[in-house]
């Protein structure tokens, strides 16, 4: 199955959308000017300083939540977010509203890392690792017992044993996010069922559900660029993939695309641990300072993650296109993945690339002894010496912690420092990766002693007292897992952020509301009517003033108009300002202000009572407006007793309310509308328009417009039999006579308002059958029902096989009433006419088949 040209231009601009910074509208105001109705702006304090701009986080709410403090970005999560009805998040820099995505990212990432910094208490265990525990390694990489081991170690200087455990530091063991697990398998589903990897890729992102996580568009764009060429056959009944010219078993293909985009996040995430690694060169100092063979180590390991990020794709190609791994017969899951492993550490001869594919298929080899094929070191002295050497690089790590949080605590100031909080976070990272990778190094040292039966060799080890091997070496693997977790979680990549930054873009691409329209009683566009000794001036209001009359029962005196002028297309909320009662006026307010909303082409009429404001603005409702002939009108006539109340007459605003789908589009309920009838007969359409837009059609500017002129006859403007609101379905049945010779009438209708057309096409046909087909009727609507509900064909296309099915069936008929003519002489005149019926049809059949 390929989808459509269109779905995948769809999942491409997507892409493309989604991966650009937002458009330049989204800087347009104030932070305060992106605020909908109902929302409280909350800004985040203190501010946050970096690359010399002061940066402000921004929430928007509205619930009761009103924390300013940095716990809000340190407590943040997407429960928290919808717990406390928080709508939107902004970022300012020097008070501009940021709108590219990675800025607006990285700022709330270094915000929870200042936070750690200057307020939150760290938890004492942070990258600690227990003396006793670190002390093992020593006396183990010093025992006499493996001086064997040493002498053929895999290692010969302390270069390259401090870069075997940078590779590890840098390599992650966890396993992807959630989001990323998600989108790799509805990939895979939809591979599963023959669809090409592009188009799967493409169609999972065309859902929306992932397209807001940086990270798994990354890895989409990996995995397109990858995978381009995949494509599915069958030969003798079994499925195969070709990709790049090799074919290999449809299986093997899903299982290398599952470890591919494993592949591709962990390749991400390496690069930019590495660029951690060279911002801590450049920024550590003193006891924090990396020594020579850590420095030389640190550069070779960089270079590594940078041309395995690199050569991401062949790193899969090659061993799909490696003729000495058979892929074309069926592997399990975990068989081609430890034939990946070997094949990679035998291929690119460097250890990096054999640590990132060997962490790609830690997900499938559940349970597989990471030290024994995943990384080599399937001995416990060459796994002690490469935790040894992390333990070097984890103290030079922690030493950087805290010599940035002295600094930083030392000398708050009003703002946090994002510099500051930059090292910070780096140093807790690499501290906090070097101890996970202790317990890892530990635990895959152990099992493989136990595996080779030579616990002998070695004491008892504390670590381990009262329990079993084999347990305590999972507890150890587990430690370290939870170790890198916990700390991507609090300031590598915290799990609030793909929500904050979807919400962020989400706010930016809705843009800042244009600023409220308001005519006050003392403007221009205010128009008073009616005799005016009957109006009053009152001194408060809006702008200082206000004018009134008493209100009349069963006619209207005296009436005025707020005219807001040329309002730019799109949906308003209306209100009024009420001024303050006070005894000075005669009479209470009316209870029962009429007002009319005079609006694109419509009305509506509002009832409220002036009472319920008293000093404030009073809601008259959300409406569409297009910028003409469109006013607010209140009258005296109330129908309360004449003279017992007081209408007032103040300002009214309209404040633009920006909407998140398209203002005017409409949905037909079916794009094929037809009838079979007889020359002369009356056809009939059932037409349904489901408006799926963000305002209601009202009034004679909305239309159902057909075709001037069309052969069917059919009535070309539809008017709406009332208001149609968004989500609602707007219905007209049709019956017109139809005259004429057989054949096909078409006609189209589209919504339309002011002229402007929007929305799907409906096709409505006429099918015009000889009188000497009558009998045919029921099987032809039979069969275009069938071929409406399968819906996958265009309406061009389906109708030119109705008409090719219709034609077939008129050349059938045509034949077998030849012969009973020939047979008895008779009826030349219904010959002719059936003739001219199945030339008609054959000329549109033929027709149509040339323009496939």
């Amino acid at each position: 199955m390929r989808v459509s040209q269109r779905s995948w231009l769809i999942g491409l601009c997507l892409m493309v959308l989604c991966s650009q910074a937002v458009p330049a509208h989204g800087q347009s105001g104030a932070v305060g000017d992106y605020t909908r109705p109902g929302e409280r702006m909350v800004t985040v304090k203190p501010a946050l300083a970096y690359g010399g701009k002061v940066y402000s986080i921004h929430y928007f709410t509205t619930g009761p939540n009103d924390r300013d403090d940095s716990r809000f970005i340190y407590a943040a999560s997407p429960e928290t977010f919808e717990r406390n009805a928080i709508t939107a998040i902004l970022v300012t820099a020097d008070g501009e509203v940021v709108t590219d995505e990675a800025t607006i990212g990285l700022i709330l990432t270094l915000y929870r890392a200042a936070h750690y910094l200057y307020v939150e208490e760290l938890p004492a265990n942070l990258g600690k690792v227990d003396d006793t525990f670190v002390d093992e390694f020593r006396s183990i990489t010093r025992n006499p017992i493996f001086i064997e081991q040493q002498i053929h170690a895999l290692f010969s200087t302390p270069t390259e044993e401090t870069a075997e455990a940078l590779r590890g530091i840098l390599t992650s063991q966890i396993p992807e996010p959630a989001n990323l697990e998600g989108f790799g398998q509805e990939v895979r589903s939809l591979a599963e069922t023959g669809t090409t990897v592009v188009d799967a890729v493409d169609l999972t992102l065309e859902a929306a559900k992932y397209s807001n996580r940086r990270e798994v568009r990354k890895v989409a764009q990996d995995i397109r660029a990858t995978f381009r060429s995949w494509r599915p056959v069958t030969d003798q009944g079994r499925s195969f993939v070709e990709i790049g010219g090799d074919r290999i078993d449809f299986f093997n293909a899903l299982d290398v695309l599952s470890l591919s985009m494993r592949l591709m996040w962990l390749s991400n995430l390496q690069r930019e641990r590495a660029e951690w690694l060279d911002s801590y060169v450049a920024f550590a100092s003193g006891a924090a300072s990396l020594n020579d063979d850590q420095l030389r180590a640190a550069t070779t390991v960089q270079a590594e993650a940078h041309d395995n990020w690199i050569q991401r794709s062949n790193i899969v190609l090659d061993f799909v296109h490696d003729a000495s791994v058979d892929l074309g017969v069926d592997l399990a899951e975990q068989v081609l993945a430890e034939k990946w492993v070997e094949w990679s550490w035998s291929t690119f001869g460097k250890r990096t690339t054999g640590h990132l594919v060997a962490g790609a298929a830690s997900s499938v080899l559940l349970g597989f002894t990471l030290g024994n094929l995943l990384y080599g070191l399937d001995d416990l002295y060459n796994n002690f010496k490469a935790g040894e050497r992390a333990d070097e690089l984890r103290q030079r790590f922690r030493a950087a912690r805290l010599q940035v949080q002295n600094r930083a605590r030392s000398n708050p100031g009003d703002t946090f420092d994002g510099e500051l909080a930059e090292q910070f976070r780096v140093a807790y990272m690499l501290e906090s990766l070097a101890a996970a990778q202790m317990f890892r190094y530990y635990a895959e040292g152990v099992n493989a002693t136990v595996r080779q039966n030579l616990l002998a060799l070695i004491n008892p080890i504390a670590w381990f007292k009262g329990k079993e091997w084999r347990e305590a070496v999972e507890e150890l693997r587990r430690m370290g897992v939870d170790g890198e977790q916990q700390a991507e979680k609090d300031v590598g990549h915290p799990e609030f952020l793909d929500k904050a930054v979807a919400m962020a873009l989400e706010r930016l691409g809705l843009g800042a509301s244009s600023p409220a329209t308001v005519v006050d009683d003392e403007d221009p566009a205010f128009s008073r009517f009616g005799p005016a000794d009957f109006w009053q001036s009152w001194p408060q209001g809006y702008a200082g003033g206000a004018v009134w009359t008493l209100c009349e029962t069963n006619k209207t005196v005296n009436s005025a108009r707020w005219i807001p002028g040329a309002l730019p297309a799109g949906m308003y909320q209306v209100q009024t300002f009420v001024s303050p009662w006070s005894d000075d006026l005669p009479k209470p307010y009316t209870e029962s202000a009429r007002y009319r909303i005079v609006h694109a082409g419509t009305e509506a009429s509002i009832s409220v009572s002036q009472v319920s404001a008293n000093g404030d603005w009073l809601d008259l409702g959300t409406y569409y407006f297009e910028g003409r002939d469109e006013y607010v009108e209140l009258a005296d006539q109330t129908g309360e007793h004449g003279g017992s109340r007081v209408v007032m007459f103040d300002a009214v605003r309209w404040m633009p309310v920006t909407t998140s789908g398209p203002m005017l589009d409409a949905t037909a309920q079916q794009r094929i509308a037809y009838d079979v009838v007889l020359p002369g007969e009356a056809a009939q359409f059932a037409l349904q328009v489901q408006n799926t837009g963000t305002i209601p059609w009202t009034g004679d500017s909305f239309v159902l417009k057909g075709d001037t002129a069309n052969p069917a006859g059919v009535p070309s403007d539809l008017p709406l039999l009332g208001t149609t609101a968004p989500g609602a379905i707007a219905s007209w049945d049709l019956l017109f006579r139809v005259s004429g010779a057989p054949g096909l009438r078409t006609v189209r209708y589209q919504m339309q308002h002011n002229s402007e057309p929007f929305g799907d096409v409906i096709t409505g046909y006429v099918i015009v059958l000889p009188e000497e087909l009558r009998d045919l009727e029921a099987d032809i609507r039979e069969q275009i029902d069938q071929w409406i509900q399968q819906g996958n064909q265009a309406i061009d296309d389906l109708m030119r096989d109705i008409l090719q099915q219709i034609q077939e069936a008129l050349e059938q008929q045509a034949s077998n009433f030849l012969e009973e003519l020939l047979s008895g002489c008779t009826g030349s005149i219904s010959l002719a006419g059936f003739a001219i019926a199945v030339v008609i049809f054959g000329r549109r059949a033929r027709s149509g088949r040339r323009r496939r």
